[in-house]
């Protein structure tokens, strides 16, 4: 009985695959992404433009204008600054 349970415990130990602690294969993972990275890339643009119009309906500008002029009589006696 003690031979299986030894039989066991190398097998498990010899595995070739590193396994994180939650028993997710990294390098499955990654191949996943890098295999479907078009899939990855049209959901970001369309996460974008969906982003883009939901601010861009919703946004309100506020403009402010500030201006500075002059007015002076044609003998130049006075000089009035209007802001």
């Amino acid at each position: 009985m003690a031979e299986k349970d030894n039989k066991h415990n190398t097998q498990t130990e010899a595995s070739p695959k590193k396994r994180a602690e939650s028993g997710v294969d990294i390098e499955v993972v990654l191949f996943n992404i890098l295999r479907n990275w078009w899939i990855i890339l049209i959901c970001c643009v369309i996460a974008a433009m969906c982003a883009y119009i939901a601010v861009s309906e919703r946004y309100k500008p506020t403009y402010y204008a500030e201006a500075t002029f002059v007015v002076s009589s044609k003998d130049g006696s006075s000089d009035t600054l209007y802001t």
